[in-house]
């Protein structure tokens, strides 16, 4: 081959390398775009980054930081076991108190805990933050006792698991309220021995209207734990303890609704309600009264023949026709009998019974008789000579049935 073919030979294949290889840097950088794109697509920006990881900053930050009303409020759902798990929690809170103290707040305010006690004699610190009620624009004042030590938590937790009722008066008033029949005797007892009770048994003996403790029991729990406090308060700066006293009393449990307050009223105080008390008290105790006596009946009859209205005239006149259906039928029947045979019956007056009037008569309370297996509503009755209607009444039963272990009021005969 000649010089130029050698020459022309080499230019072609410099054309043909310099092509490919601009083709192969094409595709490379072709590659590498999508490459890049790819991965970058995939991956979020820094600003994106960045902007999440301060929102989760700031979550977990707002999460740690707690007010004292925010964790009352927390507190106020819990029960009575978790709050005392949380009497060893000496987290800090706001101005200066940890949520311990509002724990041991929680306890005294929403479950009646009785911290005085539980601390003997020491002088506590009471003070107050403003608490809003759900749904409401109202606040209330929750007492807090700054300045406790680990001693004091110690022996409040020591006094919640070694008493079985670690409550204060008002809280053991509503644990009974809660209870239903038969009641815990422990929780009874507990009560009974609380300032507040004492009082009103000691009233109701001065007022020569002594009552047996469970049937005062009884009455005070159909009406509210204020109207006891009222009274307390009221009697320990004036102690007024005339029968005209009493009856206002028992005139404010009639207006609850209170069964007993009424029949305690018209067994011993019928001539003096029929005088003082106005049309709605009468009316009130007429209807939860649900009982036959000669006392409700002479209140009836009282009533019919006194210048009220004639809702209340009417009312006294229903009741009495009821009562001397009841009542009389048989001796109404026995009227033939009794003038056929004058002479006989003349010498026996005692013979024409009127046992459902005086069987009925209210009678104040005995004691508690507890049902034994296999006992009945009749055999009880009998055992202590009173009406099965008196048993009931007595003890709030809609039938005859009782059941083994089941405490039983027993008025006195």
């Amino acid at each position: 081959m000649d010089k130029r073919s050698l020459e022309l030979n080499f230019s072609q294949r410099v054309r043909f390398l310099s092509q490919a290889l601009a083709i192969s840097g094409a595709l490379n950088i072709a590659f590498l775009t999508t490459f890049i794109y790819f991965a970058f697509r995939e991956r979020p920006s820094s600003y994106h980054l960045e902007l999440s990881q301060l929102e989760e900053e700031s979550a977990k930050k707002k999460q740690k930081v707690l007010t004292n009303e925010t964790l009352l409020h927390r507190y106020s759902t819990m029960s009575y076991h978790e709050l005392i798990s949380e009497l060893n929690n000496k987290e800090l809170i706001e101005s200066g108190l940890r949520k311990r103290d509002l724990a041991l707040a929680s306890l005294v305010n929403f479950h009646h805990f009785d911290l005085e006690h539980a601390l003997g004699c020491i002088e506590l610190q009471h003070r107050f933050l403003s608490l809003h009620q759900e749904g409401s624009q109202e606040k209330i004042a929750i007492s807090v006792f700054p300045g406790l030590s680990d001693y004091h938590f110690q022996a409040v937790q020591h006094f919640a698991k070694q008493e079985k009722w670690p409550f204060t008066a008002q809280g053991l008033f509503y644990e009974l309220k809660r209870q239903k029949r038969p009641r815990d005797k422990s929780l009874r007892d507990a009560f009974f021995y609380t300032i507040e009770f004492h009082a009103m048994e000691s009233f109701f003996r001065k007022t020569q209207c002594a009552l047996k403790r469970e049937a005062l029991l009884e009455l005070l729990l159909e009406g509210s734990w204020d109207s006891i406090t009222e009274y307390y308060q009221r009697q320990k700066y004036r102690s007024d303890f005339t029968i005209n006293e009493r009856i206002e009393f028992l005139r404010s449990y009639l207006e609850q609704g209170s069964q007993i307050a009424a029949r305690l009223l018209i067994d011993k105080d019928h001539e003096h309600i029929a005088k003082h008390y106005d049309d709605q008290a009468l009316s009130l105790a007429i209807d939860l009264y649900g009982h036959r006596s000669s006392e409700f009946e002479q209140l009836l009859t009282n009533i019919t023949n006194s210048p009220r209205s004639e809702t209340l005239m009417q009312r006294a006149r229903e009741k009495l026709f009821e009562l001397k259906g009841t009542l009389f039928v048989e001796e109404k029947k026995e009227e033939p009998v009794v003038q056929q045979h004058a002479v006989v019956t003349k010498n026996k007056p005692v013979e024409k019974e009127v046992p459902a009037v005086v069987k009925s008569k209210p009678k104040p309370f005995s004691g508690i008789h507890v049902v034994k297996e296999g006992e009945t509503l009749s055999q009880i009755a009998k055992k202590y000579t009173l009406s099965q209607e008196d048993l009931r009444f007595f003890n709030h039963l809609d039938g005859s049935t009782v059941h083994p272990g089941q405490e039983l009021v027993i008025p006195e005969h």
